[in-house]
């Protein structure tokens, strides 16, 4: 708490100091009270009307007219393409919010459009602004973000950038793993404002973030009554099903907005797998093939709103919460044990009853500090998760009944956790800026674990407990320096973790980390950018890797925890380099100490733990293009070559691979919008562990009726049932091989309403016409 006294001290002063003389600034809005970007903004003379200085209105309509002569008052006069220009006289200081009218009196004989870039960048983001991609009513989170550069959304669901599992974020709160695919499933598209997109942490963000930031901001200060209502239903074949419902709301006035969201899921599918564990040391041999079915029925819900004390002083609160109910899976399996070469056949059966819920509530405080975007963020985030699963598994052979297994599992857990963010960024004139922030983190677990042995009546009772307490702060300066932009940022994280089992060792880590974060760029006229960044990463084992304790996971096969593991450090250097809608890069990361999965045989029993593995290193390099092929063509594609070298691996040591990503939407005159989805990749290697390549391609028609208020998809995943999972484990012990298979391939079908008090745009607003008339 001392850090965090000294950080709000330094944050105060350091406002106190950036008090200046009184500029002309204040807000531009429109006839819906949406913020209106590249309004024209003069200062006059009151007496005879010469211009004293102007300006233009940043992207959130708020402006600044440099008092360089110290005038106390003057004439301001804002005009906008398909606006009627006004004049106001006005005192030095801020002059509040002014709001536009649409112009009634417009030319229509000649017509110059300009159009707002799509993608742009700032420095180390890149923003992709979604609201320009036509007919976004019926998209979902996941099908636009499909189309941000970089951007790759995988067939399991999770989100990648340079080809690591990014971090998600909605208005400055990170979605937790609980909530990551359902949120973004139920975000609509039209509630976003932009997406910024970073290829690393930043500096700013906690350390542990491996592979980017997705950072969606949603629009709000928007007036009126809107929402949708969507029924999402697919089938891979007859039996099994997934269904979706969602109803969406918002209603904003001039100071609040008010949104929610429902969504019920219910879904039944079955997963195919094989797994063969080869005992090199004995040479004998185990295995598997089978069927999963599993089933799901989860309640998703948030509701939030926002208050604008003033222009520039925002607070917000929002609740999010997930419950699954409760469900039960099966497995079947048939079984081999090979012995001396004589096969015993046996058959294994499993139950699995699991239900959760969690909940997530935030509380947010933003101050948008000058014209020059200052400004100063205060976040407030509380978790709680309860959790119970029932696993039973029954697995009998003929004439080897020393194998038999009947037990029956048992988990009961409670987890919550509180984070509190604090950030500051000031902008001067003269291209400096200066940033700093911290964060506290504090999570705990309470598990309490039952297994009992119907065959030999043994029972065992295990309780841990788990705490771990991060505490982060960083301070950073920046600076643009004509066609230069450099930045660094010291970023410090202390990591307190205390855990114990019963009937296993305590675990008890405490150490700190320095993270440094330097970024470069330079921008020539021609549209080329140039940067060179470096970082590092760190990766915490849960406590569920480090508790010591072994649960069953098959007949033959346990997992068990490593209480010795330590955090995973990883050096990023990498540079890029851009023109217009392509970039490339080339990405070196350094592992010291990989944590990787490894296989361990003790008495013809598996165990599956993680340890520490000695170094790792990969290579890679990546193209992308993200835009307008034609006119109707809007294409997102991406290509990386990485090379893996692990030096120590009991499998392959060195690999060179690749992935390519390719998402595409059409636009049919009167016909509709198709998005063609392709994702190949090749083998990769990871640790002990060799996984095999697929391909997967998705297809959607949409059509969209009642002036785009109805919009019905139509579509097929994984056309060529690509999608299938092949992993080998190799140790000097034993040749662990696993085959699993989805129901991947389904065909879908999507009814998207969208309902709405507000009156549209006028289409010269919408398209930043230039006519002659309002030229003149």
């Amino acid at each position: 708490m001392r850090n965090m006294r000294n950080i709000l001290s330094t944050v105060f002063i350091l406002l106190a100091l950036t008090v200046n003389a009184q500029n002309f600034t204040g807000r531009i809005i429109d006839e819906q009270a949406q913020p209106m970007s590249f309004a024209t903004i003069s200062l006059l003379n009151s007496v005879d009307s010469t211009i004293i200085a102007g300006t233009v209105s940043n992207d959130d309509g708020t402006f600044s007219i440099q008092n360089t002569n110290n005038h106390t008052d003057g004439l301001l006069r804002i005009s906008y393409i398909g606006y009627g220009t006004k004049y106001l006289d006005v005192k030095a200081g801020d002059v509040g919010t002014i709001q536009m009218q649409p112009n009634e009196h417009v030319l229509k004989e000649a017509v110059i459009k300009g159009h707002k870039p799509i993608i742009r960048q700032e420095h180390e983001k890149t923003i992709f602004d979604p609201k320009l991609i036509a007919n976004i009513e019926a998209m979902k989170t996941f099908d636009v973000m499909k189309l941000a550069p970089g951007v790759i959304i995988m067939p399991n669901g999770k989100i990648q950038i340079a080809g690591k599992d990014a971090a998600v974020f909605v208005d400055g709160r990170q979605l937790s793993s609980d909530e990551l695919t359902a949120y973004l499933k139920s975000l609509r598209t039209s509630d976003i404002d932009k997406i910024e997109i970073m290829r690393n942490h930043g500096g700013v963000n906690d350390a542990s973030i491996a592979g980017g930031v997705v950072n969606i901001i949603t629009q709000k200060k928007r007036m009126g009554f809107d929402g949708t209502a969507d029924i999402y239903a697919s089938t891979p074949k007859i039996g099994f099903y997934h269904h979706t419902s969602t109803m969406n709301f918002f209603f904003g006035r001039k100071q609040w907005n008010l949104y929610g969201m429902y969504s019920y899921t219910q879904d039944r599918s079955k997963q195919y797998n094989e797994t063969t564990n080869n005992y090199l040391y004995n040479n004998t041999k185990h295995y598997s093939v089978g069927t999963y079915l599993s089933n799901l029925k989860e309640h998703l819900y948030h509701i939030g709103a926002t208050y604008s004390l003033t222009p520039r002083h925002t607070l917000g609160l929002e609740l999010n919460g997930i419950s699954l109910s409760p469900t039960t899976d099966r497995g079947q399996n048939a079984q081999t044990y090979y012995i001396l070469e004589q096969a015993y056949q046996g058959n294994a059966y499993q139950t699995y009853l699991a239900h959760s819920d969690f909940y997530n509530i935030v509380a947010s405080y933003s101050w948008n500090i000058d014209e020059r975007n200052s400004n100063l963020k205060f976040l407030l985030n509380y978790s709680n998760k309860k959790s119970l699963s029932d696993n039973e598994l029954d697995s009998k052979y003929s004439s080897l009944s020393k194998y038999d297994v009947n037990e029956r599992d048992i988990t009961h857990s409670n987890g919550h956790g509180t984070s509190a963010t604090l950030d500051f960024r000031k902008n001067y004139v003269n291209g400096w800026s200066i940033g700093l922030g911290g964060k506290i983190q504090n999570s705990k677990r309470i598990s309490a674990f039952n297994s009992s042995d119907n065959l030999s009546g043994t029972l065992i009772d295990t309780n841990w407990n788990y705490k771990e307490n991060i505490a982060g702060g960083y301070f950073g300066t920046s600076k643009e320096a004509g066609k230069w932009y450099l930045c660094g940022i010291m970023r410090m994280e202390n990591t307190n973790v205390k855990g114990n089992a019963t009937g296993s060792n305590s675990v008890s880590k405490n150490y700190t980390d320095w993270i440094p974060y330097l970024y470069i760029s330079y921008n020539t006229n021609r549209q080329y950018n140039y940067s060179l960044s470096y970082t590092r990463t760190i990766y915490r084992p849960p406590f569920s890797l480090m508790n010591g304790y072994v649960n069953r996971i098959s007949d033959v096969l346990y997992d068990k925890g490593n209480p010795d593991l330590k955090a995973e450090l990883t050096d990023v250097l990498e540079f890029s380099a851009s023109y217009g809608r392509h970039s490339f890069a080339m990405t070196f990361r350094h592992k010291p100490n990989a944590i990787t999965e490894l296989f361990e045989v003790q008495d013809g029993i598996t165990y599956h733990t993680n340890v520490n593995y000695g170094s790792e290193s990969t290579g890679t390099m990546s193209y992308s293009y993200s835009g307008n092929i034609l006119s109707w063509w809007q294409s997102n594609f991406y290509a990386a070559e990485t090379y893996t070298s692990i030096p120590r691996s009991y499998n392959r040591k060195h690999l060179l691979g690749g992935q390519v990503n390719w998402n595409n939407r059409i636009s049919l005159k009167n016909v509709g919008i198709l998005s063609l989805d392709f994702y190949c990749t090749s083998p990769t290697i990871i640790g002990t562990s060799y996984q095999k390549g697929y391909a997967t391609l998705d297809l959607t028609a949409e059509h969209s009726f009642l002036r785009n208020t109805l919009t019905l998809q139509i579509g097929v995943n994984d056309l060529f049932n690509g999608s299938k999972v092949r992993i080998s484990n190799k140790v000097p012990t034993l040749d662990y091989n696993a085959y699993m298979k989805n129901q991947s391939q389904l065909v879908w079908c999507r009814l998207t309403f969208n309902f709405s008090t507000k009156v549209k745009v006028d289409e010269n607003r919408i398209q930043n016409d230039n006519n002659i008339g309002n030229r003149l």
